[in-house]
């Protein structure tokens, strides 16, 4: 909602939470069937489980919460994505107008951030990066002011952690899904995002209640559980541009030939969701960030392509030939996924232990 308005250079608390209300009420009431389905009464033994990965959440917002980093230099990104969210509270839009009284009209001066770039001489400056993660940094600065804004992160965590566990339980026995939680909420790199103002995870919590989501409107063959899933999913993109990879393999699992059984009935409502959500990550992409676009062509341009790829395979997949192919590799499945699971951890290790030694310098790339 906040991302929205700050688009249509709109933005203002009281309005953002008129909007977020109203579109929680109708996503609510579209997945009222779902909810209405009796679920499978949980164990004590689960419910012992549940209690303290709620704890956990809660212990990780709480102590991360209480040590935030404020990041107010704009060296890297953590300070870019504060003050950007300090703009978007105080201005009401995505666009930054820096020739203002009384440097508007002051010869040779010019404007320049780290993170900030200008498109044209004497313009506007746009932020390189995507605007969701600012606007509800924003919002929460409006609300609570800048002390609560820069503990938004140890609330995302704590809703991240939920989500994982959530999802995690659907996969594995409740006790493994804690101890993955844990394990997550304890390593470095959590707990620095936690107490600074990163966006991974905003993402990393969207993409679990996502699959989660799915996960139920699977099990309950509900399309409109699925298009909410697809929303949220779709929120990694919104939220991340490197969202946009994660989202390439969805829809590779939501078409033919991937998709089959129970998902096939939801996988259009899904996608349709990710679908409506990646339409605003792209104007707010293309149109409100376009230095971000010239910074990583290289990475667009072969992702672009994926999905060229992807739709072009699920279109061959309704062919005589295709339908060939379609039983061939569903005869086979196993053995795919263990392949590319072995391809993911090749992948892995060379990205930790090979590609340190031969990486270029990031700013002399």
């Amino acid at each position: 909602a906040g991302v929205t308005l700050a688009m249509l250079d709109a933005f203002s608390l009281l309005p953002v939470v008129l909007l977020t209300v109203a579109l929680t009420a109708g996503l609510w009431w579209a997945t009222r069937t779902a909810r209405a389905a009796v679920a499978t009464p949980a164990g004590r033994a689960t419910s012992w489980v549940r209690m303290a990965a709620v704890v956990a959440a809660l212990t990780a917002t709480v102590v991360n919460g209480a040590l935030p980093g404020e990041h107010m230099q704009t060296g890297r990104d953590g300070g870019t994505y504060t003050a950007t969210a300090g703009w978007i509270a105080t201005d009401g839009g995505l666009v930054i107008d820096a020739a203002r009284p009384p440097f508007d009209d002051t010869d040779g001066l010019g404007y320049f951030a780290a993170g900030f770039h200008e498109i044209v001489p004497d313009g506007p400056l746009y932020a390189q990066f995507m605007h969701a993660f600012p606007a509800m940094m924003a919002t929460v600065d409006r609300a609570g002011g800048l002390d609560l804004m820069v503990r938004t992160n140890a609330l995302l965590g704590g809703l991240a952690l939920l989500a994982l566990y959530a999802f995690a339980e659907r996969l594995i026995r409740p006790w493994l899904a804690l101890l993955t939680q844990t394990a997550l909420a304890v390593t470095l790199v959590f707990v620095y995002f936690t107490r600074a103002p990163f966006s991974e995870l905003l993402m990393l919590g969207l993409l679990f209640a996502g699959l989660w989501a799915l996960d139920q409107a699977v099990a309950r063959r509900d399309r409109a559980t699925g298009f909410v899933a697809g929303l949220l999913l779709g929120g990694a993109f919104l939220a991340r541009l490197d969202g946009l990879v994660v989202l390439l393999m969805l829809v590779l699992a939501l078409l033919p030939p991937v998709v089959t059984g129970r998902l096939r009935r939801v996988a259009p409502a899904a996608l349709a969701g990710i679908a409506t959500i990646s339409a605003v990550a792209a104007i707010d992409l293309f149109v409100f960030a376009p230095f971000y676009v010239a910074l990583h062509v290289e990475f667009l341009v072969p992702l672009a392509l994926g999905f060229v790829a992807v739709a072009a395979i699920a279109a061959a997949a309704r062919s005589g030939p295709g339908r060939t192919a379609v039983v061939a590799v569903l005869r086979h499945r196993r053995r795919i996924a263990t392949a590319v699971a072995l391809l993911i951890v090749v992948a892995a290790v060379f990205a930790y232990v090979v590609r340190p030694v031969v990486q270029i310098d990031t700013w002399n790339r």
